[in-house]
């Protein structure tokens, strides 16, 4: 396991929780012995600078075991700017491809996903952070007039109560946008 990874998470048929670290090795007892091919599942957290840098996805290896074989797969919750490189027996593939069960533990979008039939392969991956965009600047202004007053007892009537012939008067700046929005039954313009 290498140096600076956290948040690790082992599944798998078999494994309880008394898994432990111990220095850049992770100890997993087995509830039961295995005979034949047994599948189990390491996640775990890498942290990235800031400012975008190298990550080496794929250095986490079982120790004695006869054979191994798998998938990588890399996540991000954050849109970042990514290139990948690998060597070896790796086969890169669509996330779409990973087994059910590998894709439902991530909501996060996969950066990349390869598959694996040896362990012979290296992966690199160099992060960008996108740049960030500017705001537009923005003025909004809302007048609202109210002059209309309505009773049911008149009829259906509107009354102004300052002078029922006057439009409204109102300043507003030379270059103005004004909307207008459909009257109620009933009132008068």
């Amino acid at each position: 396991m290498p140096d600076g990874i956290g948040n690790i998470d082992v599944t798998g048929q078999n494994v309880g929780r008394d898994w432990r670290r111990e220095g850049n090795t992770v100890i997993v007892p087995l509830a039961r012995p295995v005979l034949g091919a047994a599948t189990l599942l390491l996640s775990f957290e890498q942290p990235m600078n800031s400012r975008g840098g190298a990550l080496s996805p794929g250095e986490v290896r079982p120790l004695g075991v006869q054979g191994e074989r798998g998938f990588v797969q890399v996540v991000s919750p954050l849109q970042v700017n990514h290139k990948s490189t690998s060597e070896g027996a790796l086969l890169a593939i669509d996330p779409s491809e990973l087994p059910a069960e590998f894709r439902l533990l991530s909501s996060a979008p996969t950066l990349g996903a390869w598959q694996y039939t040896a362990r012979d392969f290296k992966i690199g991956m160099a992060i960008e952070w996108f740049a960030a965009g500017e705001t537009v600047g923005q003025v909004v202004d809302f007048l609202k007039l109210t002059r209309a007053l309505c009773t049911p007892r008149g009829g259906g009537r509107c009354f102004d109560p300052v002078d029922p012939a006057a439009p409204p008067r109102y300043a507003a700046p030379s270059r103005r946008k004004v909307w207008d929005r459909p009257r109620h039954r009933g009132t008068r313009g």
